[in-house]
């Protein structure tokens, strides 16, 4: 990929979800994106990328920040779900 190319919204998608299923430590029944966003960190493309991931017991919400170039996961933090459907502090 030539150097300022970004890599297809969908390729970022799915590392996020091969990230989201090694993260966890349990197994994941779904992920669903809520969000995907390209935006500049640094003068650095960056696919933001909000979602969900449904386990046993249970959801997690999740963020996640993907290097548009060259399609790697930088950046990855997940939250609790509570079943009220607000997120745990």
């Amino acid at each position: 990929m030539a150097k300022g190319e970004l890599v297809d919204m969908g390729k970022a998608e799915d590392a996020v979800k091969d990230v989201v299923k090694k993260r966890f430590g349990v197994e994941v029944t779904d992920v669903d994106l809520e969000s995907t966003e390209l935006t500049v960190v640094g003068n650095i493309p960056v696919y933001e990328i909000k979602g969900f991931a449904s386990i046993a017991g249970g959801e997690w919400y999740f963020k996640a920040q993907v290097n548009a170039e060259s399609g790697k996961v930088v950046g990855f933090k997940k939250e609790w779900f509570e079943p009220t459907g607000g997120v745990a502090h």
